[in-house]
């Protein structure tokens, strides 16, 4: 039974194991068998020392976290395993001292935790076999492996000093069908010294061509003997090395010509391909011997279902250069597909050079002159085709991939891998760099491909190395389904979400007679009320991918590849516009964009209800504006086919602020000014020849001298609305009489479009005479009573006097007419 430690001696600063025995006073350093649970546990020893007993009953260390807890094992001194065990499931194991371990079928060291060694003194490693997680190395004064193995499954971390294997020792970065182990010499400042296996997990058929490339520098194609059978065995004297494959002519997509040199494993030139009678079989070239090229791509016939390919010697590091063929293709029927040769210009293969991932992001913004990255199916759904890397993915160690130059200028182009490019992460495809996203798949013949359209606002019309790549062709007899830009076939095209109705053309090459399905995935991302239409040209075909996402024809392997266009049009929408300061009103912007399909106006129906009444109806094949004039909940339906769009919304309207002045105001000096706008404001500022007067809502000024003056007036509502209005102020001076009047005598006060006239007895029978200021005489009437009225609906404001004649005398009064 495993129980928890039941004695921990000290003797002579080393940490003991034990179970006691019959004899309580007994201590045996061959310890019998049980289980140390440290799930929390901290040991701070000079030497922890784990042994099992000659019956091979096992001493076993757990490091794990039952509890949740993240359990740390201190060992500052040596760690010896001797016929015992540590399980380091989930936790932290430092070593500081020397690490000792003799494994067997029930021991040894097992870890899926992380293993540190950070020694203040250089550390060694001698056993059998770690098998380890995560190890990290981090001793300015160095780590020696010196004898047996320490098989890596998730990473190798050098933070400082340098890790060395001796060469009695092997390290090893396994890999399988999860994840393949890397070497981390490039995000701390740590170095390796020595050699390394790095292994590449085989999945899928035996016997199929993967595309690969070398993460050891220098290393023999003879690492590849023992894991390849396509062509016989192996790979050393399989084939003449340096030789081309020779072509069947006329061109055949099954056969090669009669004597053709070829092996298990190739490189590519694509100047030798150009020159072949048959550029897509031409170019091969059969490597037999020699060493695997740093930063080259290689095709190779791996031995699949599980196969580990292993690749020995020191790890690639640090820069390296390779040189990409920019070569043209030309001509039409010198291909084994039957596609134009011009298909492959400027396609070269190249590979990662390390025995870590590499950032395609960072690949292509340090290398501008190449792009569209893309890896080979050797098998699955998509066998045989070229599927590139997204944004955000890594391309793994020991992969082979495909660029293409981005200039076609027959100019070569020097491509470079930097330290700056790794990556500690295998990388997963990220879904958020684009807004709309739709995934063609085609399927015909046994085979499939497929390509991808992207809509998002970081994109551009023109071709984004980041964002997008272009296609290389499938294998003889295999579709080939992409997309245009021009006349380039594209496997991603990434547009701006502005070019949402531009027409997209897809194009298809069958590789062979047959009949084909195409299938649209991806249709929910994109905007309520766009629509996503496929058209045949060859049969007049149109259909609707949001009711039917499969579309089935039949297809000749020489027809026109131009077939397909696809209609995406921008999304249809309602929107609400709030009345304001500036416009009241409120309104319904129906954002319908114009569009023709098949030859036809697509014209949307509309109908809206205000708080569940109807408020209109019609049809619109462009965008129009509904005007709001009550506040409310209004909903829109918009409909065109079997795409229907709803809307609901809420439309504020608000009061319109009002300001009203007089026109024009002319008093009398001495008089009192008084202005009362009319207005729905809460606040006002008054200001008179920009000077502010008053801030109350009624103005009143006293002691105007004679003189003409500007009276502002800004308003503001409790919608924080303002507004603002102006008059024209005249103040005349007064004209004497030469008869001191008083009221009793002679009134005169102009009321509304009159002037009411009121007279003593002694003056009725006088001449009554109004003069405007320029001195003309507007009206004369004989008073031949006590009250007297005069019109003054024509007269301009202004200052007036009225003046009354009688037995030589004269009387005069200023009064003010005002609009």
């Amino acid at each position: 039974m495993n129980h928890l430690i039941d004695r921990i001696d000290r003797m002579v600063g080393i940490y003991y194991l034990s179970k006691a025995t019959n004899n309580l006073n007994t201590m045996k350093t061959i310890l019998f068998s049980f289980s140390l649970l440290a799930t929390g546990l901290s040991l701070n020893a000079q030497a922890l020392y784990v042994s099992g007993d000659n019956n091979s009953a096992t001493t076993e260390i757990y490091v794990n976290g039952q509890d949740g807890s993240n359990p740390t094992l201190f060992v500052n001194g040596d760690l010896t395993v001797s016929n015992g065990k540590i399980d380091n499931a989930a936790g932290l194991v430092w070593i500081a001292g020397n690490t000792s371990y003799t494994s067997s079928t029930n021991g040894g060291y097992v870890s899926t935790g992380q293993l540190v060694l950070n020694g203040s003194l250089s550390q060694t490693i001698n056993g059998d076999v770690i098998n380890a997680n995560r190890v990290e190395v981090d001793n300015s004064n160095g780590v020696t492996i010196q004898s047996g193995t320490l098989n890596i499954d998730s990473s190798l971390l050098l933070s400082s000093g340098v890790f060395t294997q001796g060469a009695s020792a092997s390290v090893v970065l396994q890999s399988d069908a999860e994840f393949d182990a890397y070497l981390d010499d490039f995000t701390g400042n740590g170095s390796y010294a020595g050699q390394i296996t790095d292994e590449l997990y085989v999945a899928g058929t035996t016997a199929r061509q993967h595309l690969i490339s070398s993460p050891i520098s220098g290393a023999s194609v003879s690492n590849l003997d023992d894991d390849v059978s396509g062509y016989g065995s192996g790979v050393s004297g399989n084939g003449q090395d340096g030789v081309a494959v020779t072509p069947a002519s006329p061109c055949d997509a099954t056969a090669l010509g009669q004597g053709s040199n070829y092996g298990n494993l190739f490189e590519y030139n694509p100047t030798t391909a150009a020159a072949s009678p048959c550029v897509d079989q031409g170019g091969w070239i059969v490597r037999s011997s020699g060493t695997l090229e740093s930063a080259r791509g290689y095709s190779a016939y791996l031995t699949g279902i599980g196969n580990i390919l292993e690749i020995d010697g020191n790890p690639g590091s640090g820069s390296f250069n390779y040189q990409v063929d920019n070569v043209n293709f030309s001509g039409s029927g010198n291909t084994a597909s039957g596609n134009t040769a011009s298909a492959y210009s400027g396609w070269d293969l190249i590979g990662n050079p390390y025995p870590s991932p590499i950032s395609k992001d960072a690949f292509i913004q340090g290398n501008t002159g190449v792009n569209s990255p893309s890896y080979y199916n050797p098998s699955g759904t998509y066998s045989g085709t070229y599927s590139p890397y997204s944004i955000g993915e890594s391309i793994p160690a020991t992969q082979g991939f495909a660029v293409r130059a981005a200039t076609l200028n027959g100019v070569d182009v020097t491509v470079n891998f930097t330290d700056a490019m790794r990556t500690t992460t295998s990388g997963t495809f990220r879904n958020d760099w684009y807004e709309h996203g739709l995934e063609v798949e085609v399927r015909g013949n046994g085979f499939a491909d497929k390509t991808f359209i992207a809509f998002g606002d970081d994109m551009t019309s023109m071709f984004d190395p980041l964002y997008e790549a272009y296609k290389f062709n499938s294998i003889q007899g295999q579709p080939t389904l992409y997309t245009n830009l021009k006349d380039d076939m594209q496997s991603i095209n990434a547009r701006n979400t502005n070019q949402l109705g531009e027409i997209l053309p897809l194009g298809l090459n069958p590789g062979a007679d047959g009949t084909f399905t195409l299938t649209f995935s991806g249709m929910e991302s994109f905007p309520q009320g766009g629509l996503l239409f496929l058209e045949d040209k060859a049969t007049n075909t149109w259909q609707d991918l949001t009711l039917d996402d499969t579309y089935t024809f039949n297809a000749l392997a020489q027809d026109q590849s131009d077939r397909f266009q696809l209609h995406l049009t921008p999304k249809v929408f309602a929107e609400a516009i709030q009345g304001s300061c500036t416009s009241p009103e409120g309104a319904l912007e129906l954002n319908i964009p114009s569009y023709t399909l098949n030859g036809q106006n697509v014209t949307w129906a509309y109908i809206v209800r205000h708080d569940g009444q109807f408020f209109a109806q019609g049809s619109a094949s462009s965008s129009r504006s509904l005007p709001v004039q009550a506040s409310g909940i209004y909903e829109v339906e918009l409909q065109y086919g079997s795409t229907t769009v709803n809307e609901i919304m809420s439309v504020e309207v608000i009061e319109p602020i009002v300001l009203e002045l007089p026109q024009q105001l002319t008093l009398i000096e001495g008089s009192v000014l008084e202005i009362t706008p009319v207005s729905n404001a809460t606040e006002f500022i008054w200001m008179m020849n920009n000077e502010v007067v008053s801030e109350s809502q009624d103005l009143s000024l006293e002691n105007l001298e004679a003189g003409v003056y500007t009276i502002t007036v800004e308003a503001r509502d409790a919608e924080g609305c303002n507004t603002v209005s102006s008059t024209e102020v005249t103040v005349a001076k007064g004209v004497s009489s030469n008869h001191e009047l008083t009221a009793s005598m002679f009134t005169a006060i102009s009321l509304n479009d009159r002037i009411q006239v009121t007279l003593s007895e002694n003056l009725i029978g006088a001449h009554l005479e109004l003069v405007a200021m320029n001195g003309k005489l507007v009206s004369s009437t004989l008073a031949n009573s006590a009250n007297q009225t005069l019109n003054t609906s024509d007269l301009a404001a202004g200052i007036y006097t009225i003046t009354l004649r009688k037995g030589g005398e004269t009387y005069t009064q200023q009064l003010s007419i005002q609009r």
